[in-house]
């Protein structure tokens, strides 16, 4: 096994696609219940982080797998996490 089928065949296809994304979530949603004054704001500028990390991976992935509807479903959802970032780091708190 070489290291380029072994980077793109540990997730296969869609699934990978799928998971990544489903990860991305999980860290998005975790940002969003830091938002806050303080220190809050900069947890959830780690999570947010980690949720466009975990985008950008699943963009390369998608690209290196040659799955070009993964790849353009994570550039789309790479946006739209930017633009609630965006919009939630705007908001202050009550």
């Amino acid at each position: 096994m070489t290291p380029e089928s072994f980077s793109v065949g540990v997730l296969h296809g869609l699934h990978g696609v799928l998971l990544g994304l489903l990860g991305s979530v999980v860290f998005l949603v975790c940002g969003w219940q830091d938002v806050g004054p303080g220190l809050g704001k900069i947890s959830s500028a780690f999570w947010f982080l980690l949720a466009l990390a975990t985008t950008g991976g699943v963009i390369w992935l998608g690209i290196g797998a040659k799955i070009w509807g993964g790849a353009l479903f994570g550039v789309a959802f790479f946006c739209l996490e930017l633009w609630l970032i965006r919009r939630w780091w705007r908001v202050r708190p009550g």
